[in-house]
């Protein structure tokens, strides 16, 4: 009986913790008919899709999809779109792009409107270094990136990574399709070392 208390404690304990995780994170706010997180700056879920940058000292970003957090069955297009600006320990964008070509490239513009593609949310301007070269790197895209579409900008001189996409995802999760006539493929992504 001891024991059934015992773990029936621990799992008040853990839904306790869970609930108040949950409950601390900010509520998705509706523009016309979009749901967006506002500019948010926890690095855990950032780290989650972008880990092959290497370590993010400081991450802002913003996220966006269509519906409402009351819908019982979610639209059809249900992407989502991803912005984050990604301060690097020192040095680690120009260990990233080691050799590689890279592409001066300016930023698209900020904007109000959500989503924001193609331009950038207007929330993440103050995060982003006002002096930046920015530069694409179109050989590490599909390296560091798994998206339906993404954009990649790199500072090498302030160590920053400005990520844009859609459905952005881990780039090590195994990818599982089915085609047509119900056949499944599961692919899984090379390694990639992140250089340091």
């Amino acid at each position: 009986m001891k024991v059934l208390l015992a773990v029936g404690g621990l799992v008040a304990a853990a839904g306790l913790v869970g609930w108040a995780d949950h409950a601390s994170r900010p509520k998705p706010v509706d523009v016309h008919g979009w749901q967006t997180t506002g500019l948010r700056t926890d690095r855990d879920p950032m780290t989650a899709r972008f880990h092959r940058f290497g370590e993010a000292v400081d991450a802002h970003w913003v996220s966006s999809w269509r519906g409402s957090s009351r819908d019982l069955v979610p639209y059809q297009d249900n992407r989502y779109y991803l912005t984050a600006v990604l301060r690097l320990t020192p040095g680690q964008v120009a260990r990233l792009i080691g050799t590689r070509t890279t592409v001066a490239t300016p930023l698209p513009g900020f904007t109000d409107a959500v989503p924001a593609d193609p331009g950038l949310p207007g929330e993440l301007a103050p995060h982003t270094p006002d002096a930046a070269a920015w530069v694409t790197v179109p050989a590490l895209e599909p390296v560091l990136v798994r998206a339906r579409q993404s954009r990649t900008y790199f500072d090498p001189a302030g160590d920053t990574v400005l990520v844009s996409g859609v459905d952005v995802r881990d780039p090590d999760e195994p990818v599982v399709t089915v085609d047509p006539w119900g056949n499944t493929t599961t692919t899984t992504p090379s390694p990639f070392a992140v250089p340091s």
